[in-house]
């Protein structure tokens, strides 16, 4: 099991730098759940999150998440807040179970949803 400390020392860290950087050329919005620059699947659903279950795009989806969670992890790591850490079958069945609760919000609310269950602040 990769823990989240040591994801980005991987092959799949250097996977995932590389999709999110092909992904930010492709991509690039202000997300309206943090009025924040988000590269990414910004007007994916919840709904196409379930209906991908086994597709080659909900492994993307998958990874784009983790490098979201990575990030927000490093970030608040350098201002000393805590992170529970997971894995990432953690990290894919916690957003199935949220994208089941919420099948309208985005994937990109998932995982701001994500991080702050992670970080101790969900509400």
């Amino acid at each position: 099991m990769i823990k989240m400390s040591e994801l980005l020392g991987t092959v799949g860290g250097v996977f995932l730098l590389s999709l999110v950087v092909v992904v930010a050329i492709a991509e690039g919005k202000q997300s309206p759940q943090r009025g924040v620059l988000v590269y990414g699947p910004t007007d994916t659903s919840c709904g196409t999150w379930l209906a991908d279950a086994g597709e080659e795009r909900r492994a993307h989806l998958k990874w784009w998440v983790a490098g979201v969670v990575s990030g927000a992890a490093r970030e608040l790591w350098l201002k000393h807040t805590p992170v529970r850490e997971t894995d990432l079958n953690g990290i894919e069945t916690w957003i199935t179970k949220y994208c089941t609760d919420h099948p309208l919000d985005g994937v990109v609310k998932a995982a701001f949803e994500l991080v702050d269950e992670l970080k101790g602040t969900k509400r």
